[in-house]
């Protein structure tokens, strides 16, 4: 049997032969609204994940340094982001 490589021009041409009826159709406008949609949410949960991280590293340093002032504010804080995330994600 018999291999054919498919080049990655051949690739992209037969992926966008699929794609031009859906973006080329009279009717796209809920198509590219939910794209864009789509994208904000995910990088909302991208900006979520930098602040869980940033949030993880003061819990942590707060908590090596024994500073409960900062800790039990980081500790009230921490629904909110989950909130945020959880809104977000879902």
């Amino acid at each position: 049997m018999i291999t054919i490589p498919i080049t990655l021009r051949m690739l992209i041409a037969k992926y966008l032969c699929l794609l031009k009826p859906f973006w080329l159709r009279k009717n796209n406008k809920t198509s590219v609204l939910l794209i864009i949609i789509i994208l904000a949410m995910i990088l909302g949960v991208v900006k979520i994940q930098v602040w869980l991280n940033d949030w993880n590293n003061d819990f942590f340093n707060a908590l090596s340094q024994k500073e409960t002032d900062k800790l039990w504010q980081l500790v009230l804080w921490f629904p909110a982001l989950l909130g945020i995330f959880v809104l977000i994600s879902v």
